[in-house]
């Protein structure tokens, strides 16, 4: 069951990874148009030109999509555990190995 959860999680991550790089990826159609002034000349009107643009919420929802596929593959991690407490029994783990002191007895 264990080796499943490790696959299913896997799976989840690389899911997870390639929507994350779709969005980020991601074009719609735009129309572009500007007037161009340069110093006392007369404007300059650019025509019209449909673009591919990058949506404003192409990185912003790439990022929340990274955030909850990677909680979902650490909650699916055999230990039940999630993404915070890993964080913190993480940070738990270095402050007592810094209280303890170097290992071997080698100061620095």
């Amino acid at each position: 069951m264990s080796v499943r959860r490790v696959y299913v999680a896997g799976f989840v991550l690389g899911l997870t990874v390639a929507a994350a790089i779709w969005l980020v990826t991601y074009r719609v159609w735009d129309v572009f148009q500007y007037i161009e002034y340069i110093g006392g000349k007369p404007h300059y009107f650019h025509p019209s030109e449909h673009v591919r643009v990058q949506p404003w919420w192409g990185v912003p929802a790439a990022v929340a999509v990274l955030f909850a596929g990677t909680g979902t593959s650490l909650w699916l991690l055999p230990g039940g555990r999630g993404l915070l407490r890993r964080l913190t029994d993480h940070f738990v783990k270095v402050a007592q190995r810094d209280q303890n002191g170097p290992a071997g007895g080698v100061a620095v």
